[in-house]
């Protein structure tokens, strides 16, 4: 019995094609980090430009504030698009 278990985890087709599936979502989760991380600078300069354009806030960390406040809504606006367009409809179940 344990010697059937053992090579089950070893040698078993499911644990084989669900460790590549693992894997290809740690490799998307990762890449998905480093591109946001490498645009969150870029996103909030543009952000800022905006902010300062459309208000008269001259207090740097006032204008950090709103900023990212302007960041977040717009973000949240962009998650229920998204949910919005991919929502399935009861015809599908």
């Amino acid at each position: 019995m344990r010697r059937g278990l053992l090579n089950f985890i070893i040698h078993g087709r499911n644990f084989k094609k669900d460790f590549r599936h693992q894997l290809k979502t740690l490799v998307v989760v990762g890449a998905g980090f480093t591109i946001a991380f490498t645009w969150r600078q870029t996103i909030f300069d543009i952000s800022k430009r905006i902010v300062q354009f459309t208000t008269d806030i001259r207090d740097s960390s006032v204008l950090s504030i709103a900023t990212s406040i302007f960041t977040t809504l717009i973000s949240l606006l962009f998650v229920l698009l998204i949910i919005y367009l991919l929502k399935e409809s009861p015809d599908d179940y």
